[in-house]
């Protein structure tokens, strides 16, 4: 799923264990206050919605908050299989 608008399809075995590694390994590392990162580093730093072009620094676009992975685990969890467009 590196990229969007690939159709990767996601079964529904896939799906449950990758909830189930959110759910397990990574939500209890993140406080509801703090993002993580695509590179898994976690921040307290909000979101200042700025774009970041230099591409030293665009990794720093791509972020999600506790509740935003919660959610995610949990639509996994219950998910027969997804597709990513």
């Amino acid at each position: 799923m590196t990229y969007n608008a690939t159709g990767v399809k996601v079964d529904m075995d896939e799906a449950h264990a990758i909830g189930t590694r959110i759910r397990d390994e990574y939500l209890p590392k993140l406080a509801p206050n703090k993002r993580i990162f695509a590179n898994l580093s976690i921040t307290a730093e909000p979101d200042d919605m700025s774009i970041r072009r230099d591409g030293d620094e665009q990794w720093k676009n791509y972020s999600v908050t506790h509740d935003w992975l919660a959610d995610f685990a949990d639509f996994c969890l219950k998910s027969k299989g997804f597709q990513v467009f």
